[in-house]
């Protein structure tokens, strides 16, 4: 899945990752698809993208977001 948020609105949206687009230097960008079923090869990450298996915790923050379990002292 491809979760991102609208910064505008604060609204959430997640498409599937149907397929990914690999390359020669190594770099793999996730191709996803909405419910009209257009594809679209998806920009590097951005700060309010984030990419996941539909079976990962769902808690894990947006890359903008700060990781859980971290204090003051350790970032």
């Amino acid at each position: 899945m491809t979760e991102w948020q609208d910064p505008d609105e604060g609204t959430s949206f997640a498409d599937p990752v149907v397929a990914w687009a690999v390359y020669s230097d190594g770099e793999a960008r996730a191709i996803d698809t909405d419910s009209s079923g257009e594809a679209v090869l998806l920009a590097p990450s951005l700060k309010n993208r984030r990419t996941y298996h539909p079976g990962q915790i769902l808690d894990t923050p947006m890359p903008s977001e700060k990781s859980p379990g971290t204090s003051k002292e350790n970032g």
